[in-house]
């Protein structure tokens, strides 16, 4: 999937970074209707990058200001990454970023069946696909 072009650079690298990933799994994990999660995770790693340089590079990542202004930028540049890693955590598991959002995909499964029996691996992606309940292909 091509980047959109209203991504910030941050937010474009990772991106990239992540669709190289994406290919490397040989599997159609994302599709065309992932692009706003797509979208929302790249924005949120370029929130957090930006407020880490601004920490580590500006702040010399203290923890502790010297004077009231220093101390509220340290402590807007930490909730903000806070809050960034809370939105990636949290959006992660869905576009199988995580080992435990492959799992709940049934990649491995698949990956694993693929090898021996590509049936067996489409049988396994429809399981999964109805988020293993059989009953829902009723």
């Amino acid at each position: 999937m091509k980047c959109p072009d209203d991504l910030d650079d941050d937010a474009r690298i990772e991106w990239n970074r992540l669709m190289v990933c994406y290919a490397e799994q040989n599997t159609n994990v994302v599709s065309t209707l992932d692009i706003t999660m797509l979208r929302l995770f790249c924005e949120s790693y370029s929130r957090y990058a930006k407020a880490w340089r601004t920490w580590t590079n500006t702040l010399q990542g203290k923890a502790i200001g010297d004077d009231r202004e220093e101390q509220w930028k340290i402590d807007k540049c930490t909730k903000l990454m806070q809050e960034e890693t809370k939105n990636m955590k949290f959006i992660a598991p869905e576009l199988c970023l995580t080992i435990s959002g492959r799992i709940k995909a049934g990649l491995f499964a698949v990956d694993a069946v693929k090898e021996k029996d590509s049936d067996m691996a489409d049988q396994l992606m429809s399981f999964f696909g109805s988020n293993g309940n059989e009953d829902d292909e009723e």
